[in-house]
């Protein structure tokens, strides 16, 4: 479980790294979340391994749609799957391409949040976008009739850099806080592949917030 002296051993190591200017307090608040973005976008190695705990979603306030609901626990099956260090890479990320017919990609160095959400729906029955750039899935679907309160396997998309960026993250919703997807900090828990170099639950600032698509047919989803 992640504790503040765990956060405070990854401030430290930031501040070795990037212009982190926030305290040293064992606080994951934005500031610190912003620097761990730069960190990764240098590819920065933390020393320590950081890991977000595992989002539980409310059982009340989750998409009983089946469609939604197939989609979360396919993403969930994949939890751990991690980026080999060094020259090699993972077969099993390396197969995310190929579901999304880009087996041109032979390295898992290779940004692959995208390519884990496609290889997930494609697994679901679904289409992809067929696309590794994560802002794609702006085009996927529809747009989720509630944006505060999409339900649990929609699809998010963030903003990497400015928000005109053409660059992003794209991940699966993976908790509801009292009727919406952001908790007390503003954040957004996702479920997604790319974070930390490899599956888990993580949560990322909600200013970051592009959009939540859902398939057409996960529209009339009902809370429990």
């Amino acid at each position: 479980m992640l504790t503040s002296e765990h956060i405070r051993q990854v401030q430290k190591d930031l501040k070795k790294l990037v212009d982190f200017r926030g305290g040293i307090d064992g606080k994951f608040g934005r500031q610190t979340e912003n620097a761990l973005d730069l960190a990764a976008a240098r590819n920065f190695r933390l020393g320590f391994n950081f890991e977000m705990p595992a989002a539980q979603p409310d059982p009340l306030q989750v998409s009983t749609h089946t469609g939604a609901r197939e989609v979360f626990e396919k993403a969930k099956s994949y939890i751990g799957t991690v980026e080999v260090k060094g020259s090699g890479s993972n077969p099993n990320i390396l197969s995310f391409w190929d579901k999304i017919h880009n087996d041109w990609v032979h390295s898992d160095n290779v940004p692959w949040c995208a390519a884990f959400v496609g290889s997930v729906l494609v697994e679901c029955g679904y289409k992809s976008t067929n696309s590794g750039r994560a802002k794609s899935y702006l085009e996927w679907g529809v747009r989720a009739p509630n944006l505060k309160c999409p339900p649990i396997g929609s699809i998010i998309v963030f903003h990497r850099g400015p928000p005109g960026s053409k660059h992003g993250h794209v991940a699966f919703l993976a908790a509801l806080h009292n009727g919406s997807m952001y908790d007390d900090q503003n954040n957004i828990t996702v479920l997604g592949g790319n974070q930390s170099d490899k599956v888990c639950f993580a949560k990322y600032a909600g200013s970051r917030f592009v959009d939540a698509r859902v398939h057409h047919s996960w529209v009339d989803f009902k809370a429990a």
